[in-house]
């Protein structure tokens, strides 16, 4: 019912749908491939990116996907907060989370730190 419910595109629906999804662990796997598109719509980018985070599924697709997303458009908050979670999984994404502390911006840089701040915690 849930995944039902995401593919309908309404915006507080989906919100809460990415919530709740994310308290059912390998069963929310089909919502990975709604949630990868979700990713690229400024409205469900939040929702969806927590809820791919929060989850951890599938990183062997997910991360490339949020890579480059980031690289494709501005960073944000949920798009490297999410690679953060996917700890040792996102290591990839070592070399475009260290770009974003080399610049002037400091939002990009906090929110390069941060990921790799946690990145690196799963590695020890």
């Amino acid at each position: 019912m849930l995944i039902t419910e995401l593919k309908k595109n309404r915006h507080l629906s989906k919100r809460s749908c990415y919530y709740a999804l994310g308290k059912y662990g390998e069963l929310a796997k089909p919502a990975v491939p709604i949630a990868l598109a979700d990713i690229k719509v400024k409205e469900y980018q939040s929702a969806a990116a927590s809820f791919l985070g929060n989850s951890k599924l599938e990183p062997a697709i997910v991360v490339p996907a949020l890579i480059a997303e980031i690289e494709s458009s501005k960073p944000t908050y949920p798009l490297t907060n999410a690679l953060g979670e996917y700890g040792t999984a996102a290591e990839s994404a070592i070399p475009l989370l260290q770009k974003l502390l080399e610049s002037d911006d400091p939002d990009k840089k906090e929110m390069g730190k941060y990921a790799l701040e946690k990145i690196e915690k799963a590695t020890e």
